[in-house]
């Protein structure tokens, strides 16, 4: 193992240059430079030696590797373990090595642990320490507990500057209030604050920037950041008039403080809305509102949509007030304790917003590369990490208004969020294939893609499109292929975890399928299920004189199921069954016989009720479907579409929808 090879040449004017070229030091003046330059210890760290504990660090040259113990893979007892490497510090980072009390484990430092205090602490076996070596020789400079006392006594309050809020910031019990990290232990924490390196910014400059693709997550130690994103002026699907849109704010525009509970965002009312008392919107994107997008039935031609969709954005904690500015918007502010960026280390998709430091700005940053190990070594934060991002992700989708989730609580959609699943897809890969029963729904969040039939294209889809809906709701195979045309991020969910949305509430599950099936592709058993849909169905039959297939239907189905006051088998026979029934239903001679001389039991109707259900499928809802009462059906529910969709003829639309995802 390799050793320090102790305090070089104290070079004053060497410190100083080495202070200036680093992100955090960059903001300090020359005299301040000098004055802190005093309290720093160049260090020469041969090739292996390890880094101590309790100091604030300045990497001048070469590596350091930040690693930890893991159970060594195939060892069922997790008796081995083996060196796992964290991240790698490097020239220019500045990063504090915090002293680790009240933790016992494997490689903890000397004099870590108060001895009267250990008995009570759990022994840690994985990643509940870390130790930093030299992967090269490599010059630091180090600022001990001690002469950071001393430097903060010889400072006023306003001198110390940012330099004290680093001094004084415990990132651990920041990352504890972050909410998918307030499960890990201490030491894990300790570990994880470990991997952050401080960073300075000058007022003006771009934290982040729109349109980069990047994974950095940040914590706002000092000063502020603001929020702003790019309008554009688009065509618009709304009764042909001229919008603006406004590009969503992506990972820093929607600051948490990490002090504070994540809620669901409440609905802002645009302008326009009787109760709205000034111009608000939710921060998110423009909504379909009303249209449909989905790649089983391809629009045929630009229509407009059933209502207007307000440009709708909501900021977390933060004013929900967008003020123009040029061409740009201003999305919000955000305030020390604020988390933000956490979402691009889930999903890789450009940045929908810019944040740039307001004034002089302290940050805590941790590369994605680096978080990801940590995902990878804790599976509990992993699982929560995940959570966090679905809910993210379906909140933001909700507060769109999107139709997916139209009519829909947002309680129960927040508590349904682990149902979904996050798929990225690269550039040309096969989300679905035609004539293939995937058995999954998409919500397409970033990116695009195409739509085709016979290998032939018919329209391209993106933000807020979905698509597999005909297989999910009626088990039939796919109409299309549906392939990435650029690097993709979808929402999934499956067939069976569909139906968990609505297994307290039959009529809501059927309105909502027939919302996303359309009128065409809705059929007889959504509408038997949806209160108002069997009401305005038997005044048909009515019309038609053949409400007894419905009567006899449901009595069956009351019979089989043992419900109270069902009729009898030989009530059902009196009613509905052969030519002196009461009613009879126009089922085959043969049939009626075979179940008159059937032996009692539950399933002795079970073929007439079959025969007629295929009858009042086959003619009677033929014909509501093509009747005004349907058309009030239609209107009552307010189907994703206006327009008669067609698979055969292929047509191009964008939806009107702007998503807001960190990015």
């Amino acid at each position: 193992m390799g050793s320090a090879l102790g305090v070089f040449r104290d070079d004053h004017e060497l410190k100083v240059a080495a202070l200036r070229k680093t992100p955090f030091f960059v903001l300090f003046s020359d005299e301040q430079l000098a004055g802190i330059a005093k309290y720093f210890k160049y260090e020469h760290l041969k090739e292996g030696a390890l880094l101590g504990s309790q100091a604030m660090v300045v990497v001048v040259e070469g590596e350091l590797a930040v690693s930890t113990l893991v159970p060594q893979q195939g060892d069922k007892k997790n008796k081995a373990q083996v060196s796992e490497r964290l991240c790698v510090k490097g020239p220019g980072d500045f990063f504090s090595r915090p002293s680790r009390e009240l933790v016992r484990g494997r490689g903890s430092f000397r004099g870590d642990v108060n001895s009267k205090e250990a008995s009570a602490v759990k022994i840690v076996e994985a990643f509940d320490f870390t130790t930093i070596r030299a992967i090269v020789d490599t010059k630091i400079l180090k600022l001990e507990q001690k002469a950071m006392d001393a430097y903060l006594a010889t400072q006023g309050a306003a001198d110390a500057g940012l330099l004290q809020t680093v001094l004084s910031t415990d990132i651990r019990k920041l990352l504890k209030n972050v909410p998918f990290l307030r499960q890990l232990e201490p030491s894990k924490l300790t570990s994880l604050a470990e991997m952050f390196v401080f960073e300075a910014f000058e007022a003006g400059y771009e934290v982040i920037k729109e349109g980069d693709v990047d994974d950095d997550s940040y914590l706002l130690l000092a000063g502020e950041l603001e929020a702003t994103a790019k309008v554009h002026h688009e065509k618009s699907l709304v009764r042909g008039s001229v919008q603006t849109a406004i590009e969503p704010p992506s990972s820093g525009e929607a600051p948490m403080k990490t002090d504070e509970k994540e809620e669901a965002p409440t609905e802002v009312a645009s302008k326009g809305d009787a109760d709205a008392n000034e111009e608000r919107f939710v921060l998110g994107g423009n909504g379909p509102s009303g249209l449909r997008t989905g790649s089983e039935a391809p629009m045929t031609k630009k229509v407009p949509m059933l209502k207007p969709a307000p440009s709708m954005r909501l900021l977390r904690k933060s004013s929900n007030l967008i003020k123009p500015q040029g061409d740009t918007v201003s999305l919000g502010k955000v305030a020390p304790g604020s988390y933000f960026g956490e979402m691009s280390l889930m999903v890789r998709i450009p940045r929908t917003a810019s944040v740039t430091a307001s004034e002089k700005c302290l940050v805590a940053k941790i590369r994605g590369k680096d978080f990801h190990k940590v995902l990878q070594l804790t599976p509990d934060v992993l699982r929560a990490f995940d959570q966090h991002a679905k809910e993210r992700m379906v909140r933001k989708l909700y507060a769109f208004r999107l139709p997916f989730f139209a009519g829909i609580e947002r309680e129960k959609i927040m508590s349904l969020a682990s149902l979904f699943e996050i798929n990225q897809f690269k550039e040309n890969d096969v989300i679905m294939r035609e004539k293939e029963v995937s058995g999954k729904l998409h919500i397409l969040i970033n990116g695009e893609v195409n739509v085709s039939r016979d290998g032939e294209a018919l329209v391209r889809l993106s933000e807020g499109s979905y698509f597999g809906e005909i297989s999910i709701l009626t088990d039939r195979p796919h109409l299309a292929t549906v392939s990435a045309n650029t690097a993709c991020v979808t929402l999934s969910i499956g067939k069976e975890k569909f139906g968990s949305l609505f297994a307290d509430s039959p009529n809501m599950s059927a309105e909502f399928q027939m919302r996303l099936l359309g009128p065409r592709e809705i059929e007889l058993q959504h509408v038997l299920r949806h209160t108002l849909g069997l009401d305005l169905f038997t005044q048909h039959l009515e019309t038609e004189y053949t409400r007894e297939h419905l009567d006899f239907y449901f009595a069956v189905m009351a019979f089989r199921a043992g419900e109270e006051g069902a009729l009898t088998a030989t009530d059902i026979k009196q009613k509905y069954i052969g030519p002196e029934s009461e009613t009879p239903v126009n089922v085959s001679a043969s049939m009626s016989q075979a179940v008159l001389d059937a032996e009692e039991g539950l399933d002795m109707f079970n073929a007439a009720h079959d025969e007629v259900y295929a009858l009042m499928k086959r003619d009677n809802f033929e014909r509501f479907k093509k009747s005004p009462l349907y058309d009030e059906l239609m209107e009552a529910i307010q189907c994703y579409t206006s327009v008669d969709l067609n698979i055969d003829e292929a047509a191009s639309t964008r939806a009107d929808f702007l998503a807001m995802f960190d990015a």
